[in-house]
């Protein structure tokens, strides 16, 4: 990859007619890949100029996008399809041979791929037991068993939720996305009537949401910020936006819930730094403690540990994002967490 048009340049033109093991190579500036949310956006209204936009799709490209389109963005408008996509099944056995037929493509999958690189190097001893022995193209059940679990609902403990804009155009709003952005969607849909999230769990995203309800919609009067200074508030509902995911601009993404059976609630909000300064960071910080420790209208739902998650470029890569702890036991919190849910679940 390159990091911009410059170095691009400098490299087509240095492959350009580079003779390698006897071949002539040729290298081109090419027009990226089409964003599919401008396809999309293109294919409903054609008249549109996106011209001017890196990525904008051409006539063929957007033909071709409506020849390959499916019906899956319409099944995905129910947010629950979009965590839990077996929930109209009935769990035995209709979930349970689904999940094993899913388990057990995979395990061809791998046997295939490694069944191949044995023909090039190593010993073939890792072909003669279990699954990897079997000559049959199509592997057994016996090959995967799966074991019923005993619990159906509310069984997990780590939850990640969008943070975006609704269908009403309402933000921030915590949720799950209906459908993908490769079909043009990326609004935020309340799943809180999922079966997979714990009511403890529920309650802490609802209690953040009624904190984003106090910074950005405190005039509609839907929720009060107790002794939070105003001026605060203010200063974040100008400051933060929601991240867009086709400007690339913004600053709320995402926020995970972790537990467990010793009763921790780790609450992990993921934000864009962007234009944000220390200040605001500082700012964000102090309104989450008023809000989750004792006295806030938040305290009731038992947090006990917030950390700040802030990304500093587009991909989530070692070295671009930092972790802040607002508040808890910090990293020793964290781990601890971690090691009771690796225990106990």
């Amino acid at each position: 990859f390159v990091r911009s048009a410059k170095d691009r340049d400098k490299a087509v033109k240095l492959l350009d007619g580079y003779v390698f093991k006897g071949r002539r190579l040729e290298a081109r500036v090419t027009k990226p890949a089409a964003d599919p949310f401008l396809l999309r956006r293109a294919q409903g209204n054609p008249k549109a100029s996106v011209e001017d936009v890196d990525g904008a799709p051409t006539d063929l490209e957007i033909r071709r996008f409506e020849e390959e389109e499916t019906d899956d963005l319409s099944e995905a408008v129910d947010p629950i399809l979009s965590v839990a996509p077996l929930y109209q099944m009935t769990y035995d056995p209709d979930q349970l041979n689904t999940k094993q037929s899913s388990a057990l493509e995979c395990l061809k999958q791998i046997r295939t791929a490694v069944g191949k690189i044995n023909k090039i190097r190593y010993c073939a001893s890792c072909l003669n037991y279990g699954f990897m022995s079997h000559d049959s193209r199509k592997l057994n059940r016996e090959c995967c068993p799966i074991t019923p679990s005993p619990i159906l609902n509310g069984y997990r403990n780590k939850a990640r939720f969008t943070i975006g804009k609704d269908a009403n155009g309402k933000c921030p709003v915590i949720g799950v996305r209906l459908g993908k952005y490769t079909q043009g969607s990326t609004i935020v849909a309340d799943a809180s009537s999922a079966p997979l999230f714990s009511e403890t769990t529920l309650s802490v995203i609802r209690s953040f949401q009624d904190c984003f309800d106090a910074i950005y919609h405190r005039d509609s009067g839907r929720m009060a910020s107790g002794d939070i200074d105003h001026v605060v508030l203010n200063r974040l509902s100008e400051r933060f936006r929601v991240y867009d995911m086709v400007t690339k601009s913004g600053n709320w993404c995402a926020v995970t819930v972790r537990e467990s059976r010793l009763n921790d609630r780790l609450l992990d909000i993921e934000i864009r730094r962007g234009n944000l300064t220390e200040e605001d960071l500082v700012d964000l910080e102090s309104v989450l403690k008023q809000w989750f420790q004792s006295g806030g209208p938040g305290e009731s739902v038992g947090v006990t540990s917030v950390h700040l998650t802030v990304l500093t470029a587009v991909s989530r890569l070692p070295g671009t994002f930092t972790e802040r702890c607002v508040f808890g036991k910090g990293v020793s919190c964290l781990t601890s967490i971690i090691s009771v849910i690796t225990t106990h679940f």
